[in-house]
């Protein structure tokens, strides 16, 4: 289990570093989904997209296609709470982290319990990228 453990925890390091930074390299580093929020804006591309257009993304690609409001009020109380910006970027940043464990898992967890996990039980001070992981480890064990 130590070894699932590690392989997701890598996973969600390489799904956070191709999710980063979209600047230029001359830009300072991205730091989006490190713990503590977003400490430098310049390093974000402003894509011009709402964060509802956000919202309509995960709740096609999400498994089962969450109710869009429920989907809302998790994602929102979970950025939050890792102080996390909720915008078009980040959602994005954040739904792909949950994607990409939701794929790695071997008994179909999905993105949604992997939030409500990270909401009543995550680590505040884990970046986003690896209380995913750490959750969706748990989750698997659990089951």
């Amino acid at each position: 289990m130590k070894i699932k453990l590690l392989t997701l925890l890598c996973a969600s390091v390489l799904v956070f570093m191709s999710c980063g930074n979209n600047a230029s390299s001359t830009e300072s580093t991205d730091t989006a989904l490190v713990g503590g929020g977003i400490t430098d804006q310049s390093a974000i591309v402003n894509t011009g997209k709402s964060a509802d257009e956000a919202y309509e993304m995960l709740h096609v690609v999400f498994e089962g296609n969450p109710e869009k409001e429920a989907l809302k009020r998790l994602m929102s109380a979970v950025m939050a709470k890792y102080d996390i910006v909720e915008n078009y970027e980040n959602l994005n940043r954040c739904g792909s982290a949950l994607l990409s464990m939701k794929k790695s898992s071997a008994i179909g967890v999905t993105e949604m319990q992997i939030l409500k996990h990270m909401y009543q039980y995550g680590d505040a001070t884990q970046n986003f990228p690896n209380q995913a992981a750490i959750s969706a480890v748990l989750l698997e064990q659990n089951n």
